[in-house]
């Protein structure tokens, strides 16, 4: 069973999107952007200047849709100003400059926080400081505690999500998307075999800005498996982890 999990949002009021201290700071990337009249020569142009942080450009309906990391706020800002409605900018997970419609909340879908009594999912990531506008990497832990043979049928990767502590709405996740293929494992009783999970610091609350204030945050990767019993996909919250997003350092 494989499984594409896209960090998206859901709808709210519009709310501003305040700048992260780093859009503040010098811009870690300069363009030299010239004008252009036509759609083509726009995203030849964009395309033409090897954004880093540039995750995806395409064509829209009659603008360029342009995506950049989250932490790129100062990047769209310059390709704004140089075409305006011609692009469709989104900066991490949010739009940029952002609309009147503006979303908010991580939409991942209403995923339980019970336990399975036979099977602990424990998150680790190393370290547990994470910058912001930065990826991170770590793995979920899977254990049989049950007194039989337990036949797993799940992802080969999964997304984390940050939430604040003690509440059950995640702010952030990565931008983009990850794409996991199926992995299939029996475990012994009190075995374990660690799965890979990818995360980010992008904010998916406009209150927020486009990356995650530095603070304190729980991180939780959503599960997915299936049971030999044929009962169907089961998908729920990992056990949480402290973990910290901390101020990046300058260019």
């Amino acid at each position: 069973m494989g499984a594409l999990v896209l960090a998206g949002c859901t709808d709210t009021q519009p709310t501003q999107v305040p700048p992260t201290p780093a859009a503040l700071g010098p811009c870690r990337t300069i363009l030299s952007l010239r004008p252009q009249a036509d759609l083509p020569a726009i995203r030849a142009e964009i395309e033409g200047q090897h954004i880093p942080d540039l995750i995806e450009i395409g064509d829209g309906a009659g603008t360029i849709g342009v995506g950049l990391r989250a932490r790129a706020e100062c990047v769209a800002r310059q390709i704004v100003a140089a075409y305006g409605s011609k692009v469709e900018v989104s900066v991490g997970l949010l739009p940029f400059p952002p609309r009147p419609t503006a979303i908010r909340g991580c939409r991942n879908g209403d995923w339980p926080f019970a336990k399975i009594p036979f099977l602990s999912t424990t998150l680790d990531i190393q370290p547990a400081q994470i910058p912001q506008g930065e990826f991170f990497k770590g793995t979920v832990r899977f254990k049989n505690n049950g007194l039989a043979l337990s036949s797993l049928d799940t992802s080969s990767y999964f997304t984390a999500y940050l939430f604040a502590a003690g509440v059950d709405v995640p702010l952030g996740t990565s931008e983009g998307g990850s794409l996991g293929t199926g992995l299939e494992f029996t475990l012994a009783p009190g075995q374990s075999r660690d799965v890979p999970v990818f995360g980010g610091t992008a904010s998916c609350d406009p209150a927020l800005g486009y990356v995650l204030p530095v603070g304190h945050y729980e991180a939780r990767a959503t599960i997915d498996f299936s049971p030999p019993d044929g009962s169907g996909v089961h998908v729920f919250w990992s056990d949480p982890l402290p973990v910290e997003v901390v101020a990046a350092s300058t260019p």
